[in-house]
């Protein structure tokens, strides 16, 4: 907020993100979206009322009463895994913060961006109250098993959770990314086709490392391995009105 005097690349803006590094924040770990955001944030009216990327369009961080009532094993759910770099445009550090890392370095995702699915040409973000239905319906019924080639795009079972921001950085040959889960366990989950992304189920064939980051259908997270629904909870979309007088 530069009317507080910490706009960016004033000296107050810097001493106060090198305290946060000091005090141990900083972290190249992107969070899932199901910690963070949790859920789709309803209005009375049952429509969402913001972006499921923003924290005002959803419940905000996941509690364990949310986790506990989704049915979903907590050894599936991923908490946290090593984090992709930024995108261009916006990760690339402006000024120089003194004793951690330099100008120009470029910075890491944060989190995951939500239920998205491929729309034919592209990763397309679910944005509106629309969507919602389809969400609920297709939780757990299709999402796709490690011997399954999603079908075509256009159907609601390639609703998943955008996984972009997670990055194969390590082993030699075929690479991997490490994950924490909600129970505690830690997975390597190999980068079967090469990419450095690990694909949910989305039918990303000719997708291209810089522009869609998938590039074809391998599907490398598994349900029964690590969940990648569009949500963890869904009765409380998924009910309409059953009240009519």
């Amino acid at each position: 907020d530069g009317s507080a005097g910490f706009g960016p690349g004033t000296p107050e803006r810097i001493a106060s993100v090198v305290k946060l590094l000091q005090d141990g924040y900083g972290t190249n770990y992107a969070a899932s979206w199901y910690l963070v955001r949790s859920h789709p944030r309803t209005a009375a009216s049952g429509t969402i009322v913001g972006s499921l990327k923003g924290l005002g369009g959803t419940l905000g961080p996941l509690t364990v009463s949310q986790l506990d009532a989704s049915g979903i094993s907590s050894s599936v759910v991923p908490f946290l895994g090593c984090g992709a770099p930024g995108d261009a445009n916006e990760a690339i550090l402006s000024h120089d913060l003194p004793g951690f890392i330099g100008a120009g370095a470029r910075l890491a995702e944060s989190f995951n961006d939500g239920p998205a699915h491929w729309n034919g040409n592209t990763v397309e973000l679910a944005a509106d109250a629309s969507v919602l239905p389809t969400l609920a319906d297709f939780r757990n019924s299709t999402i796709p098993d490690g011997n399954l080639v999603p079908g075509s795009a256009t159907t609601p079972a390639d609703w998943l959770q955008d996984t972009r921001d997670w990055y194969a950085w390590h082993g030699s040959g075929t690479q991997h990314v490490n994950l924490l889960m909600a129970d505690g366990s830690v997975k390597a989950v190999p980068d079967l086709n090469g990419d450095r992304f690990l694909n949910p189920g989305f039918n990303a064939q000719g997708g291209s490392p810089v522009a869609d980051g998938y590039t074809d259908s391998t599907v490398e997270l598994p349900p029964y391995e690590v969940y990648s629904g569009p949500v963890l909870e869904e009765d409380v979309i998924k009910k309409g009105t059953f009240e009519k007088n």
